[in-house]
């Protein structure tokens, strides 16, 4: 954390280094080169941080503080590699696919992060397509089971008129016959 704290100093010096170099030109000691090498340490820790939110399942952290690594050196592989394995446990599997194509196949675990998002998009569809394929009974998936199970219990069941409304008997003597 003091890292962070000394080289967040080191960047707000930088934020205002163009005044008072306009100021005091002999005073701006931060070269460009300086300049590039904070900004790669500040992203270094921040990405190690989201590392440690992600080991601690603080999926939101992980993600914010990956951001942040991001912004401050957007070549930073770690960073967005640990950005997209935070998005996919959060259950963001679209953002979690975006970094990854991003990185490219060549990055090591990329591949395996991809087959997860795979496995876990084909189950949410088929979740899914089950959860709202009997939706006026269109498009519903019915397994072996399920159809036997129907048919037997079409089989066994006859009509039972509802007793909740007055009509109910009396449909129910129209049926037999008894009028």
């Amino acid at each position: 954390m003091k890292a962070l704290l000394g080289l967040r100093g080191l960047d707000n010096q930088l934020a205002g280094l163009p005044m008072m170099s306009t100021m005091n030109p002999e005073k701006s000691t931060i070269s460009d080169d300086q300049r590039v090498e904070i900004k790669g340490h500040l992203s270094v820790v921040y990405s190690n941080m989201a590392a440690c939110h992600l080991k601690n399942k603080n999926y939101r952290r992980a993600i914010e503080n990956a951001t942040a690594a991001l912004a401050q050196d957007p070549n930073n592989i770690k960073a967005k590699f640990r950005r997209a394995q935070a998005k996919l446990a959060d259950g963001n599997l679209a953002g979690a696919e975006a970094d990854l194509i991003s990185l490219g196949d060549s990055v090591p675990g990329v591949k395996a992060e991809k087959e997860k998002i795979k496995k876990l998009t084909k189950e949410a569809d088929e979740k899914q397509r089950k959860t709202m394929g009997g939706f006026l009974n269109r498009g519903r998936i019915i397994d072996d089971e399920e159809r036997q199970n129907e048919a037997a219990q079409a089989s066994q069941s006859e009509y039972e008129p509802s007793t909740w409304s007055g009509t109910a008997p009396k449909i129910q003597e129209l049926a037999e016959g008894e009028v």
